[in-house]
Parts: C-alpha cells; structure tokens; sequence
C-alpha cells in the first residue's frame, strides 16, 4: 500500500499549470462582471455588496483550480490509482467537480434550448447557483472521510491542494449561510 509520504515534487511545470488555471479563471470571472449577482439592494452596505460580488464571482477561479488539481493528481509519478481515488484531496475536488456538472449542466442546456431565457444562461447559472451549491457536495463527500478519520490531507502538495480548494468551496457556503443569516437580522 502507497503511504502518501512519497509524492512527486512541485516543478515548473506544476507552476505553469496553475498560473494557467488562475488566468482562464480570471477570464470567466470576466465573462460574468456586470452580470446581477441576485438580489442587490440600494440600501445594501459597501462590506455587504463586496460579500455578495466574493461570492458569486470566486466559483470561476473554484472551478478552474479544481480542474487544475485532478490534473495535476493525475500525473505521473504518483500513487495507485486506488490509493488516489481515496485520498481526502482528490475526493473533495472530485465532488466538487460532480457538484459543478450537476448544477451547470442543466442550465447550460437550458441556454441552448432557450437563449433568451433571463436566468438561464449559463454565465448567470455559474455565479448564482454554483457559489453556493457546491459546497454541499464537498461537505458531504467529506463527512464519510471524517467519520472515518481520513479527512487530513496526506504529505504531498498535490493532495493539499484539493484539500484547499475543496476547502476554499465549504468556506463559500459557509460566507453565503452567514451572509444570508447576517440580512436576516437586520
């Protein structure tokens, strides 16, 4: 069985791959600026309105480094396949992909068949739905690993990197709950 301690070393290569992810999620970020993340009020405060547009906006760079970390799972060297599909960073950001085709597949369909339909495109369906429906997926991929005291990341930088990022999807869900609970009382 592969202990997890001997990975591969983070090369140039590595470095290209997430420089490229982050650019190619910065250039989705941009095809949905401008686009309404839900419901904004005049009324709203400078913090709150930076709150919401985190939200909505941060699933494209979430996607794309998701993306970015399967991939860089997948190269070689690096362990059994068995032992990768177990481990707690390829699992969070394996779900996290499952969560994205989930959500947007339906609503990218939806612009197809329809594309005049106001909230059925699917730039509007990556900023409203998948910043905060994802994270249940990640959350509930992790509650099993948790149970069974699997969760922390082994010793190589590629499973720490989907351990964030699955991490960075919770957090999202976490700042959208107490966002809505925060409007609730005032």
């Amino acid at each position: 069985m592969h202990d997890g301690t001997s990975g591969r070393r983070f090369t140039i290569l590595d470095a290209l791959v997430l420089v490229a992810a982050t650019a190619f999620g910065l250039a989705l970020m941009r095809e949905t600026k401008g686009l309404p993340p839900g419901r904004v009020s005049a009324t709203q405060g400078a913090i709150d309105l930076a709150v919401v547009y985190a939200i909505y906006y941060s699933s494209s760079m979430l996607i794309v480094w998701s993306l970015a970390a399967v991939a860089q799972a997948e190269r070689r060297p690096r362990p059994p396949l068995g032992d990768l599909l177990r481990s707690p960073g390829f699992i969070a950001v394996a779900s996290a992909l499952l969560g994205v085709a989930v959500v947007a597949l339906p609503s990218a369909g939806l612009s197809v068949l329809r594309p005049s339909t106001p909230g059925g495109t699917f730039p509007l369906a990556l900023s409203r739905r998948l910043s905060t429906d994802v994270g249940h997926f990640v959350i509930g991929a992790a509650l099993p690993m948790a149970f069974y005291g699997r969760w922390l990341p082994r010793r190589t930088w590629v499973d720490r990197l989907g351990w964030a990022v699955g991490l960075l999807w919770v957090a999202l869900l976490l700042l959208y709950w107490a966002r809505s609970y925060v409007s609730l009382l005032f």
